[in-house]
């Protein structure tokens, strides 16, 4: 999924980087701070769920509610 939206790849990248320093040492707590992360785990729980409905109809929703 990530590597059709390469975009997203890009940010979840960029913010592991600013999250986690160039050691990419993860704890709990900076895992609670990724928010862009825990947006895009929550729309693939909402794509697995929901089959039949587009996964473009269901990026878009997530992220005009602000999921991002």
């Amino acid at each position: 999924m990530l590597a059709d939206h390469p975009d997203v790849f890009a940010r979840l990248r960029n913010e592991a980087l600013e999250t986690l320093g160039p050691k990419g040492k993860v704890s709990p707590e900076n895992l609670r701070e990724m928010k862009y992360l825990r947006a895009v785990l929550n729309f693939s729980k909402i794509v697995q769920a929901s089959p039949r409905v587009p996964s473009r109809t269901i990026f878009f929703v997530c992220f005009w509610l602000d999921f991002g």
